[in-house]
């Protein structure tokens, strides 16, 4: 059975002691490569450790991109290597980009947006990243309003403002440089791979707009953990739904659904490593050794059989990211 994993971050420092082993483990696995993912708006900018991996080992490729975290990094410069390393033959794709409200940031149409209610609930007993704090608060903004209503008067004013122009900032810059990315994509000819967290509404209403117009790369929703309707949307703009170890999961409904019923020329599995290792391998650091449970889970909620399943996404990879 040949693998492919579209998303990983090898340049993580959770590989530094063991990277040629994992590799190893990969290919003893069945996989003919993976997609490394860099970031050079990161404060420590990983791209030219990306390129050495992608250069040193056959079937890798590279993809690059601003993470929404990362946002307030980009700038003219970061563009300028965005587009150096483009012109690579090895760079297949922009990315991950996208918008991230899980620290509580959400814009005002999220909040207020019906279609993103669903994706704004917990999926489960889980926490979407295995080495992110476990008893982070999905109402932060809100926490915080609460703890400056309780100062004097004066401070909770002065106080409440600074928290409101943050907010405003950091939305419009995130929704900024995801837009700024999306015509890069464009321009460049390159498929995108979508972060998208805590913001189905706004994503979904950003990509209309562009799907409206004729200005809405290719690409696929990387790492998909929102509802089935959500997905729908996505589907009819063209879009692909990757699903990661998520799916193993033992409480994660939603994703059940989506693999369920995903059409299958559409569908793509990853690991995101070293996030969110699947069953039975939670708790441990992830590597791409371990695409094959997701790929066999899906394949079992799909009643399909896993070599046949694995074929059909090769199939998907290679009309998105390599036509």
């Amino acid at each position: 059975m040949k693998l492919f994993d579209p998303h990983v971050h090898l340049t993580s420092e959770r590989y530094d002691d063991d990277l040629p082993e994992v590799i190893a483990r990969l290919r003893e696995a069945g996989l003919t490569g993976c997609m490394v993912i860099c970031d050079p708006g990161d404060r420590e900018p990983d791209c030219a450790r990306a390129a050495e991996i992608v250069e040193q080992n056959p079937g890798f490729f590279l993809a690059i991109g601003v993470h929404p975290h990362n946002a307030n990094g980009f700038s003219p410069e970061v563009e300028r290597e965005i587009r150096r390393y483009a012109a690579r033959g090895d760079c297949v794709c922009l990315g991950e980009i996208g918008l991230d409200y899980y620290d509580g940031f959400a814009s005002s149409s999220e909040l207020s947006n019906p279609v993103a209610k669903g994706d704004l609930k917990s999926q489960g007993d889980f926490n979407l990243y295995d080495f992110s704090p476990r008893e982070v608060q999905r109402d932060v903004f809100e926490r915080q309003l609460r703890e400056v209503r309780r100062a004097e008067d004066v401070v909770e004013d002065r106080l409440l403002g600074v928290l409101l122009h943050q907010r405003h900032v950091l939305v419009r810059r995130r929704g900024d440089v995801f837009e700024r990315q999306l015509d890069l994509a464009l321009e460049l000819n390159l498929p995108v791979q979508l972060h998208i967290r805590d913001a189905h509404g706004e994503a979904i209403e950003r990509l209309q707009a562009r799907h409206r117009a004729g200005r809405l790369p290719r690409g696929v929703m990387h790492c998909y953990s929102g509802s089935w309707e959500s997905a729908k949307t996505y589907l009819s703009m063209g879009l692909y739904i990757s699903l990661s170890g998520v799916a193993t999961f033992r409480n994660a409904p939603k994703v059940w659904e989506v693999a369920k019923n995903l059409p299958e020329d559409r569908l793509l599995v990853e690991t995101d490593c070293p996030y969110m290792a699947p069953a039975p391998m939670r708790g441990k650091r992830n590597e791409p050794a371990f695409l094959r449970y997701t790929l066999e889970r899906v394949a079992e909620l799909r009643e399909t059989d896993p070599e046949r399943l694995a074929e059909r996404i090769g199939e998907n990879l290679n009309a998105l990211f390599f036509r």
